[in-house]
């Protein structure tokens, strides 16, 4: 485990100076992904995978890390592929079930947090017209900005 201390040197170092504040805020706002954080390895990768970008700090993001969807994170940022929630049967059916699980949970993890603002994107996305948001907690909602 790192310190607060080590985190914010670490999120000094990563991210640019103008996005810093915003990225901060974010990630002190769902306290699993701060907690999250504190773990070497995933500090590691997080940086790693969000490489300059401040867009990359958001929870449903670095969730979706954590859950080690790297099939959906690397088709999302591929260079010249237009924007498009393309998840694989294996993902969404993930997702589905943690939605399912998370209904009655007060407090998820943030993985199952991510997987489950996952399922719900590609609910909206199937049938914007007559979604119906799901019963979930406050930070599956996080997740999805």
């Amino acid at each position: 485990m790192v310190s607060d201390t080590q985190v914010f040197q670490t999120l000094e170092a990563a991210i640019p100076a103008d996005g810093r504040s915003a990225v901060v805020r974010r990630i002190r706002r769902v306290p699993a992904l701060w907690s999250a954080l504190h773990d070497e390895n995933f500090l590691k990768k997080a940086v790693s995978f969000a490489v300059n970008d401040p867009d990359r700090w958001r929870p449903g993001l670095m969730g979706l890390l954590l859950a080690a969807e790297t099939d959906y994170l690397r088709s999302r940022f591929s260079k010249g592929v237009a924007f498009a929630l393309k998840v694989s049967d294996e993902s969404l059916a993930r997702g589905e079930a943690a939605l399912k699980v998370l209904a009655s949970t007060a407090q998820p993890s943030l993985d199952a947090a991510a997987l489950a603002a996952l399922a719900v994107a590609k609910r909206s996305e199937a049938d914007p017209l007559t979604f119906a948001a799901p019963a979930a907690p406050t930070q599956v909602w996080s997740c999805l900005y």
